[in-house]
C-alpha cells in the first residue's frame, strides 16, 4: 500500500470514531473522539493535499468543541478541494460544497 491509501484510511477510522463518539455510542465517547483527532492528524501529516483529510480533522474538531481549529481544517479542506476542482479531479465539487457547508455551518 502507497503512504496515500494509508492517509485515506485514517481518514476514515477518524470519520467513524468521530460518527460514535458524537453521537455516544460507545462506552467510552470522549476516547473515541481522542482517536479520531490522532488518525485525522496522521491522515494530515501522510497527504497533506488532499481535502478529505482536512474535513476528517475538520469534523473531530468540531466534534470536540474545538471551532476555531474546526474553522481552520476546514479552510484547509476548502483550499485544497478547490485545488482539485481545477484539476479536474471527479469528486472535487462535492468535496468543496462539502467544506463550505461546514464553515457555513461554524459561522466562519
Amino acid at each position: 500500500m502507497e503512504r496515500t491509501d494509508f492517509a485515506r484510511a485514517n481518514a476514515v477510522l477518524a470519520f467513524v470514531d468521530t460518527q460514535v463518539g458524537y453521537f455516544r455510542l460507545v462506552d467510552d465517547p470522549e476516547a473515541a473522539l481522542q482517536r479520531a483527532l490522532e488518525t485525522a492528524r496522521k491522515a494530515v501529516e501522510l497527504e497533506p493535499h488532499f481535502g478529505p483529510n482536512f474535513a476528517a480533522l475538520g469534523e473531530a474538531l468540531e466534534a470536540t468543541g474545538a471551532g476555531t481549529g474546526a474553522s481552520r481544517a476546514w479552510r484547509r479542506a476548502e483550499r485544497a478541494a478547490q485545488a482539485a476542482v481545477e484539476r479536474g479531479e471527479p469528486d472535487a465539487v462535492e468535496w468543496l460544497e462539502e467544506a463550505r457547508e461546514a464553515l457555513r455551518r461554524l459561522g466562519r
